[in-house]
């Protein structure tokens, strides 16, 4: 998981200072952000692109510089400096950590738990006459297909979802409904108010 925005400190800093500001940082809810290491910054880069930095700025991020970015991989060959990408066409190379010239953007990076990708929610309610409607069928399509049912009240829930687009259709005999489905985006919240109205036909 990367941070949205590309440029958090707003300045360029040494490696230590890089270090530092993202083991101390808390975004999102969460405290265990880090430095990238070379590999990781490596696969930001899209090789069919002739300027990343307009590329990712496209892809839901902002602030993406195009300049140095530190990584956390010192050099092994040379431990005064760490590896460095050049973001605009990917170019790897050894960078001095500190001095006059040893100041680099920086991007933070979490590294994503599995139970993370997997703990949305969708919820709603089915009403009939200003009442909650029992015992619909409600089926889920899409990035994943599941089924539940309304309970007393009208109330359903999808538990246990992963970001992606999904199509919420409810079924109940002698009912149609309104809208006919729901088609929703999870991007990294939960999905509430999902209603529909029933309908009686017959």
């Amino acid at each position: 998981m990367w941070a949205k925005n590309a440029n958090l400190p707003n300045v360029p800093k040494e490696w230590q200072e890089a270090l530092d500001y993202c083991n101390n940082l808390t975004l999102g809810g969460y405290s265990d952000w880090r430095l990238p290491n070379v590999n990781e910054l490596k696969s930001l880069i899209n090789a069919n692109e002739a300027n990343s930095v307009t590329w990712l700025n496209a892809q839901g991020f902002f602030n993406v510089q195009a300049h140095d970015y530190w990584s956390s991989t010192t050099d092994a060959y040379s431990t005064d400096g760490a590896w460095v990408i050049y973001m605009w066409d990917g170019i790897v190379f050894s960078y001095n950590k500190s001095g006059y010239y040893g100041y680099d953007y920086v991007w933070p990076v979490r590294h994503v738990l599995a139970e993370e990708l997997y703990n949305w929610v969708i919820s709603g309610a089915i009403m009939h006459r200003g009442s909650g409607l029992q015992n619909v069928i409600m089926t889920l399509s899409g990035d994943a297909s599941m089924t539940t049912s309304t309970g007393e009240d009208g109330t359903y829930s999808f538990t246990n979802l992963s970001n992606g687009t999904y199509i919420i259709t409810p079924s109940k005999n002698r009912y149609k409904f309104w809208p006919p489905n729901w088609s929703i985006t999870i991007n990294d919240s939960d999905v509430s108010d999902q209603n529909f109205r029933g309908i009686k036909t017959h």
